[in-house]
């Protein structure tokens, strides 16, 4: 993907509410003279500290029509993002229930002998706000070989 608005969210952020924070992303982008093409885009990542506890950070994020330059705090704004080499499944039902689009994933991995990173993107095709249902293509890098 390339000039996608990037947007950490730590826990204190969240109290706003995702739909409200999607919605300064995309504020954003107008008032910088671009526009949005694609969909939302979720990345997690739960890199484990030195005591083995996980710590999930999570990043919305968008593309653009155009780079934007001089974002400001608590944008980042990339060229680039590239993910290669990623096992990959398509959740279409009750977001409570996708759990089982990742455990798909973990278990295909498992039987290739394959170990996955921490990172998992999750894109939004479609979002029925009425029934909670979705469409949602699940991507989950390989871990690196060391």
């Amino acid at each position: 993907m390339t000039n996608v608005l990037k947007y950490e969210i730590e826990g204190k952020k969240l109290e706003k509410g995702i739909g409200v924070i999607i919605e300064q992303i995309q504020s954003y982008i107008r008032v910088n003279g671009a526009a949005q093409i694609g969909p939302l885009i979720q990345h997690m990542d739960t890199n484990p500290d030195s005591n083995g506890i996980p710590h999930p950070q999570m990043s919305l994020m968008l593309q653009c029509n155009t780079f934007i330059e001089d974002v400001k705090d608590p944008y980042i704004m990339e060229k680039e993002i590239r993910v290669e080499d990623a096992m990959y499944c398509r959740f279409n039902g009750y977001e409570n229930d996708m759990h089982f689009a990742y455990n798909k994933i973990t278990l295909e991995a498992y039987e290739a002998d394959e170990r996955l990173s921490t990172d998992s993107y999750m894109i939004f095709l479609e979002n029925s706000e009425d029934e909670d249902k979705a469409l949602i293509d699940i991507f989950v890098p390989r871990a690196l070989s060391c």
